[in-house]
């Protein structure tokens, strides 16, 4: 059975990106449990959990924010927020750069980022009133089998120890070039 979730990915991306074997292996994980929905403009969401189901277990609860999906949004629409978030170096950014998941209570998300070595990162922005609009470089394999889903929400993705996180100065000196450079 094809994994559409990947293939949505895989179709996705610019040249020269690659996807960590981490994330083929999430994305695998998530067919095979069956915990994505397609929508009606033929985009799939994958989730860590059985969507419905559980979700009705949190919905009244403010402090909980886990509805973290993994999509791939149509090309159409991904070249108009990258014209949004990155104005005149949208077509640069497109070829290092492609969001892969967001956080849909809050807005966090996580995005693919081909660093000035041809590596492919895994990059998370936090959108929380401490760190909104922060970057940081996931150094690490995946760890949403180790954490705890409910308690840390979008944290799924940062390394487990302080070591590892952190800022990484060429993602950041990047993003800042492509947003701000007049």
């Amino acid at each position: 059975m094809p994994n559409i979730l990947l293939q949505q990915l895989e179709n996705a991306l610019p040249i020269g990106m690659q996807i960590p074997e981490e994330l083929r292996q999430l994305y695998q994980w998530i067919e095979d449990n069956g915990y994505y929905e397609d929508r009606d403009d033929g985009v799939r969401y994958g989730y860590l959990y059985p969507k419905n189901p559980f979700r009705n277990t949190y919905l009244d609860d403010i402090n909980v924010d886990i509805d973290i999906a993994f999509y791939m949004e149509e090309e159409n629409f991904r070249k108009e927020l990258l014209n949004i978030s990155f104005g005149k170096n949208a077509d640069d950014a497109a070829q290092r750069f492609l969001q892969i998941a967001e956080n849909i209570y809050n807005g966090s998300m996580v995005a693919l980022w081909l660093d000035y070595r041809g590596t492919t990162q895994i990059v998370r922005c936090v959108n929380t009133v401490e760190e909104a609009g922060n970057w940081e470089v996931v150094k690490k394999q995946l760890n949403f089998s180790k954490v705890s889903i409910r308690a840390k929400g979008i944290d799924i993705f940062v390394p487990m120890s302080s070591e590892d996180s952190g800022l990484n100065d060429d993602f950041e000196g990047w993003y800042n070039a492509m947003m701000y450079e007049s």
